[in-house]
C-alpha cells in the first residue's frame, strides 16, 4: 500500500483517501492570523475570478479544512461570512453554492431609472 503525504490535523485517513488529498492540494495560510477571514478570503477571490460559477455547488467544510489544514469549524465560519456578504447561499441538506455575482449597478448604488 502507498504512503499517503502528511495529513492535515483534523482529518483522519480514512476521511483524506475519500477525499484525495495530497500535499499539493493545500494553501498555504498565515498562521499568524485569523485562519477563517485567509480562508474566506480565498474563497471569495475564486468566484470572483469565475472559478466558482453562480449555482456551482463549492467545497464542503470537509475539503476546505483538508485544502487549507484549518478545523472543519474554521472553514464553517469562513462559509458562514460569506453567506452573510451574499456571495454563497445554502440548499439545505445539498450545501453552499455560489450566488449570482451583482451587476456593476448593484455594486456602485447606482439605480436604472
Amino acid at each position: 500500500m502507498p504512503t499517503l503525504p502528511r495529513l492535515p490535523r483534523y482529518l483522519t485517513t480514512s476521511i483524506a483517501r475519500r477525499l484525495n488529498c495530497s500535499q499539493a492540494d493545500y494553501v498555504e495560510i498565515d498562521r499568524s492570523q485569523p485562519h477563517w477571514p485567509q480562508v474566506a478570503a480565498e474563497v471569495r477571490r475564486r468566484i470572483a475570478a469565475g472559478t466558482y460559477r453562480p449555482g456551482e455547488r463549492l467545497p464542503g467544510t470537509v475539503t476546505l479544512a483538508a485544502e487549507f489544514d484549518v478545523s472543519q469549524s474554521t472553514a464553517s465560519r469562513a462559509l458562514a461570512s460569506l453567506r452573510a456578504d451574499g456571495l454563497v447561499y445554502v440548499v439545505s441538506g445539498r450545501g453552499y453554492f455560489a450566488a449570482e455575482a451583482p451587476s456593476s449597478n448593484e455594486s456602485t448604488g447606482q439605480s436604472h431609472d
